[in-house]
Formats: structure tokens, sequence, C-alpha cells
């Protein structure tokens, strides 16, 4: 993180557009995880749920996180009233943890009719071939 601001913009815009969506979930998930081990906190030291409600929604309005992970948050502020202390588990965070990812390529129906798939994993790579009929 030795870059300043306008050298990250432009190393963002530099991406393609599925790497850019990629790295826009990923800091969803990390405020997603910040934002539910922050409740987490709140209610273990007795902070009034009115105010954790308001304050964590103020947050989600202004992180502009994605659905998935707004609804996560407002699930969990939703059920505050049945939770006290130390109820609710803290998440990992996600920058902590081994993201592993898989790409698949399809080559195609070659003249024979066979179809080949060759996917890479985080330790293995896997060729798929058969034929269509």
């Amino acid at each position: 993180m030795d870059l300043e601001p306008k050298q990250l913009l432009e190393r963002y815009l530099g991406h393609a557009h599925l790497e850019r969506k990629r790295l826009e979930l990923e800091e969803d998930r990390i405020l997603n995880c910040l934002m539910h081990n922050m409740v987490a906190f709140m209610v273990m030291t007795g902070v009034p749920k009115d105010r954790i409600r308001k304050k964590l929604r103020r947050l989600v309005a202004k992180s502009h996180i994605g659905l998935h992970y707004s609804q996560e948050i407002n699930l969990l502020l939703d059920s505050l009233d049945y939770l006290d202390g130390n109820d609710i588990d803290l998440k990992m965070v996600p920058s902590r943890t081994k993201m592993r990812q898989q790409y698949k390529v399809h080559r195609g129906i070659d003249k024979n009719g066979q179809v080949l798939f060759l996917e890479v994993c985080y330790l293995q790579v896997v060729l798929f071939r058969f034929k269509c009929v």
C-alpha cells in the first residue's frame, strides 16, 4: 500500500471489467465482516440496541456495499432484540484468509465432435474431454 490515491485509481482503472467487479466484491466482503464484528462487539459491551441499529444502518448506507452483504447486516440488526452478550460469533477477516480461485476454459467442439474443458484450480489442472452425440 505504498501507492498514492491517484496511482491506486489508475491501477484500478487499468483492470478489466471482471477484475474490477471481483475487487469490488472482495472489498464489500471485508466491509461486511468488519461491520458484523463491530455489531458483535457493541452487543457484548452493552451498547443500547437502538443506537447500534442507527449507527450501523448509516454505515451500510454510506459504504454502498452490495445487496447481498447489506442484507446480511440488516438481518443481523433485525435480530438484535434476541441477542445478548456473547451470542454473535465473530467472522474471520477475509484479508487474513486465502482465496482460492478457479478458472475454466472451454475450447468448444472440434471436427471430431469432442468437447474440451480445462479447469485450473489451486493445486491442480483438470482436463475434461468427451464426445458430443
